[in-house]
């Protein structure tokens, strides 16, 4: 249910940008939201790496906790290629 709540989102949020502005400007928002989305979903998910590895981090072996700090750092320097 979820994913058809967002599916329906999507489209009656792009129904509305493009309703509301001339197509030029809707473009513009849209990519601009896009971006925004992309950065924050990296940001979201490096974040949850950092609390799996706080939290639990007596189940992770010491010799592979680096792999996902490695993880989280990638995730961090790929937002300032995704904006």
């Amino acid at each position: 249910h979820i994913l058809q709540d967002e599916l329906r989102h999507q489209v009656y949020t792009l129904e509305t940008v493009y309703d509301l502005l001339p197509r030029s400007q809707a473009v513009a928002v849209l990519d601009t939201h896009q971006r925004a989305e992309r950065v924050a979903d990296l940001d979201f998910s490096a974040q949850q790496v950092k609390q799996l590895l706080t939290r639990y981090q007596d189940r992770f072996p010491a010799n592979h906790r680096w792999l996902y700090r490695l993880s989280r750092m990638v995730q961090k320097g790929m937002m300032t290629y995704a904006q």
